[in-house]
């Protein structure tokens, strides 16, 4: 329709397209941008006449390959290649997938874009407004080829990587962008990432790493916001710098009863340890950590916080923790999540703290969670990107071939998945983990 449209003269422009609101367009276009019809977007001399609002739509871009025929490598490279070329100078921020999100194809996990391909990309333009870039499915080669062209992103101060694969050379490597202060690292499939030694000069604000596991922390700068989820989180104390302002420190590892997870537990004297420590902190998150007690209530109350997300640390949730919770004063709390809801009454805490944010977990955490920031925790923040976490796809242990679905793992319907394992992109390959 639109080839044929261009064949035509350019109709007068009503005045009730100058009207519609950056939503309508952005939500229109986003529509025509995943049945893969970015050129027709450009082509569109009608759609470009409205003007300005037309133009926020290229402040943000994303690029998936969802197609289920013909060669999607080729088709992504062509559609960044060609957005480098038109808008690179225009966008903002920018999440690119480097795998297909298509459950049969045959090539299905396997990278669209490989060096090669990123190379001749930034020989195009420079993505010099570029200040936020979120990756996902990139292995540590093709990342490398963002950092040797550090050039084209000089703006660039916040990087998300999404499933991405990584050495300890990475980090270095990463300091090659000179605006940079964001560094969020999420669900990896291999979680013994292997922490350089020497923490790279570049000066961050802001650092997530989730998951990440390390025999040994190095020092990590003067940072203000930082978030690790890992099954030693003993071990990570040493490494927090008394800068931070907040902190969230979880753990997925909560069978006390293995001898591995019991060795590295957070107990109340390291949480009577800590506090002191971080003598600028307002917003602390410790999630999963169950053998905390009523007396880390009473320390956290001294530290004067804005934010506390205590959220499955069922060690608090007795009748002795809800009531030392009730007689502690928390004058400067104004967000609170619960560490469950068995013996802390919802109705009560509202009661007696009734300008009290209460979040119960199910629907709104504390726990950060890929593409939120750390400073305001916008629940909404991933709604422009999230097609690219897209997992529609059989599950993790299942292959499909000539339409048979079959079990390629040896234990069958008895598979674990673990919870070091993510689903999207991943394809069943085995993580190294506790």
């Amino acid at each position: 329709a639109f080839e044929r449209f261009e064949q035509k003269p350019m109709p007068d422009l009503p005045q009730s397209w100058t009207s519609l609101t950056d939503s309508v367009l952005v939500n229109v276009f986003e529509s025509l941008g995943r049945s893969g019809s970015v050129q027709a977007m450009r082509g569109s001399r009608c759609l470009y006449s409205a003007g300005k609002s037309v133009k926020t739509f290229w402040q943000r871009a994303v690029f998936v390959e969802e197609g289920h025929t013909g060669d999607m490598s080729k088709k992504l490279q062509q559609r960044l290649s060609s957005f480098a070329a038109n808008h690179g100078g225009q966008v903002e921020e920018m999440a690119l997938r480097n795998t297909a999100v298509a459950p049969f194809w045959k090539q299905a996990g396997e990278s669209l874009l490989q060096v090669n391909d990123l190379q001749r990309c930034f020989k195009l333009a420079s993505f010099t407004n570029l200040q936020r870039l979120i990756l996902h499915s990139f292995k540590s080669q093709e990342i490398m080829s963002f950092t040797h062209n550090s050039r084209c992103f000089p703006k660039l101060r916040c990087l998300e990587l999404l499933q991405c694969c990584l050495d300890c050379t990475t980090f270095s490597e990463l300091e090659k962008f000179p605006a940079l202060s964001k560094l969020g690292i999420w669900g990896l499939k291999n979680t013994q990432i292997a922490l350089p030694d020497v923490w790279p000069s570049f000066h961050l604000d802001e650092l997530c790493l989730d998951p990440v596991e390390a025999n040994s922390w190095p020092g990590l700068g003067d940072l203000l916001r930082l978030h690790l989820r890992t099954s030693r989180p003993r071990l990570a104390l040493a490494a927090l710098p008394a800068s931070l302002q907040v902190l969230s420190l979880t753990t997925s590892a909560q069978d006390v009863s293995n001898p591995f997870v019991e060795a590295f537990v957070l107990l109340d004297q390291h949480v009577q340890t800590l506090l002191p420590a971080l003598p600028l902190l307002v917003d602390l998150v410790l999630s999963g950590h169950m053998k905390l007690g009523p007396c880390s209530i009473s320390g956290l109350a001294e530290q004067k916080l804005i934010r506390l997300g205590l959220a499955k640390c069922i060690g608090l949730d007795s009748e002795k923790g809800f009531q030392t919770f009730m007689s502690c004063s928390w004058s400067t709390l104004e967000a609170f999540e619960m560490p469950g809801n068995k013996h802390f009454k919802l109705d009560e805490i509202s009661h007696l703290f009734p300008m009290l944010k209460i979040c119960k977990g199910d629907s709104v955490s504390l726990v950060p969670q890929a593409g939120q920031s750390l400073e305001g925790g916008d629940q909404g923040e991933a709604s422009w990107w999230e097609e690219i976490m897209d997992s529609r796809r059989p599950s993790v242990g299942f292959a499909h071939s000539s339409g048979i679905t079959k079990m390629n793992s040896p234990l069958g319907s008895l598979a674990h998945i673990s919870h070091f394992l993510q689903q999207p992109g991943d394809f069943g390959e085995v993580c190294r983990g506790p």
